[in-house]
């Protein structure tokens, strides 16, 4: 199965570059990507995707309210920044969060847990 991601990423090459890659990956059929949390949610409208890729260091708006917006109780939200500091993990866990991942890991572990985070997701909207 095909999956739509959304990457929702502030830095532009950073989103350019995974984004590229991800279309590589086998088993995704199209990436959606912005720096902009007003455009992600419009393209979560618009699109459903299967996941969105979060990093709440480089894009306007609070992790606590862009999370559950994102996932909409239906998708999971794979937070991928370069640092997790103090209680931040906790923090972005509590919001909703469905992974924490750190930016520098290869394209396929990083497929691997956007699969295992999207069954995860459908188990429980399913129970």
């Amino acid at each position: 199965m095909e999956r739509t991601i959304l990457l929702l990423d502030g830095h532009d090459g950073v989103r350019a570059a995974l984004a590229a890659r991800l279309r590589h990956t086998n088993g995704v059929g199209m990436v959606e990507a912005t720096g902009d949390l007003a455009d992600a949610l419009c393209m979560v409208k618009a699109t459903a995707p299967d996941a969105v890729i979060y990093d709440p260091h480089t894009v306007r708006a609070s992790a606590d309210e862009a999370i559950p917006r994102l996932a909409g109780g239906v998708r999971p939200v794979i937070v991928l920044t370069s640092s997790l500091v103090g209680d931040e993990a906790a923090a972005l866990t509590r919001a909703g969060a469905a992974a924490l991942l750190l930016k520098g890991s290869n394209v396929t572990c990083l497929w691997r847990q956007i699969e295992q985070a999207i069954e995860d997701q459908a188990r429980q909207v399913s129970l």
